[in-house]
């Protein structure tokens, strides 16, 4: 039984209905740190490390408030959060102690937008507001997505202003080795000015931006990330609870320039002869294992032919023994 945030009642059964076979929208669990929550809303700004520990402490304290209701999309399949959103409730002295929402932190994995994941978010936590009583439902966003919430029946209404008092992160991105973040990956089919990358999963779309223009100047126009994951595995080794962990992160970087991908390595001039000399030796050295591999597979299975080969021959000649005595012999069929 999952440990939920707020009651299951509070899901709208119109929203359930309209979802996709296989995909359920529920309330946020204790246990969604293991199907990927984290990795989400990764794709939405920084999250930074966060343990199983620190989590279940900050979702105990959010339930006790009795004021945060966060709906979570889960592909049963892959036993995954693909997307969600939360609802803030207010309580306010104003229109006889009222309530007001605040919807905050909507996202949905890149690998599953398309589907109207985020509309029918948006209504579940508009459904959520009405239940509760909220007089207003408000929302901040950036102007992008003004279009997006329009449809979701929101208007535009007097300015947002913040001030950010945000902690200096524990490690910058741009200190990081580039070896250590990013790897370019080749892709012929990506349009000139696109360029793809392998990178960590905690490795989010800001941090690209950020790395991207703070190292090397280049300007960005859109970056697309896909996280793929690894199968199923356990805390401990045949017991504990099943958990999934985004293996890699693939990145497709738009630029507003063409790419011009660099020279394979194998096509670059070495520097000096010491050079070509060690970079020999060290193949040589990551070969030496392998190359005595293919001699004991092959002497394994000439000893598996050459044991078989006796055992055919020994009943061979049984079987003509047999048949000059007169005896019945086994076919080997029953």
């Amino acid at each position: 039984m999952l440990d939920y945030l707020f009651e299951e009642s509070l899901i709208s059964d119109e929203v359930q209905n309209v979802l996709p076979l296989n995909y359920i929208i529920r309330p946020l669990a204790k246990e969604d740190y293991d199907k990927g929550v984290l990795d989400c809303l990764g794709q939405l700004s920084i999250v930074e490390e966060v343990s199983e520990a620190k989590f279940s402490k900050h979702f105990i304290a959010m339930k006790n408030s009795g004021h945060y209701y966060t709906v979570v999309i889960e592909d049963k399949d892959s036993n995954r959060v693909v997307g969600l959103g939360t609802l803030l409730v207010e309580l306010k002295f104003l229109r006889g102690c009222a309530k007001a929402g605040l919807i905050e932190d909507i996202v949905v994995d890149d690998s599953h937008r398309g589907k109207k994941f985020g509309l029918m978010i948006i209504d579940q936590l508009k459904y959520i507001g009405k239940k509760l009583g909220c007089y207003k439902i408000i929302l901040n966003c950036n102007q992008k997505n003004i279009g997006f919430y329009e449809k979701c029946g929101f208007i535009v209404k007097d300015v947002q202003m913040t001030l950010g008092n945000y902690a200096p992160p524990k490690e910058n991105i741009a200190t990081k080795s580039l070896k250590d973040v990013f790897k370019l990956v080749r892709e012929p089919k990506l349009p000139p000015n696109q360029v793809a990358f392998r990178i960590p999963p905690k490795v989010n779309k800001l941090d690209i931006r950020d790395y991207l223009w703070n190292i090397y100047k280049v300007p960005i126009i859109d970056v697309r990330t896909m996280n793929y994951a690894t199968k199923p595995g356990r805390n401990l080794p045949g017991r504990g609870r099943l958990h999934y962990k985004a293996k890699y992160k693939k990145a497709i970087v738009t630029l507003r320039a063409d790419f011009k991908y660099p020279p394979p390595v194998d096509n670059l001039e070495h520097s000096s002869q010491a050079e070509r000399i060690e970079r020999t030796a060290m193949m040589f050295r990551r070969l030496a294992g392998w190359k005595s591999r293919p001699k004991r597979l092959e002497t394994m299975y000439m000893d598996r032919y050459t044991k078989l080969n006796e055992q055919m021959k020994k009943a061979e000649a049984q079987k003509l023994k047999d048949t000059a005595e007169g005896k019945p012999h086994s076919t080997g069929q029953n």
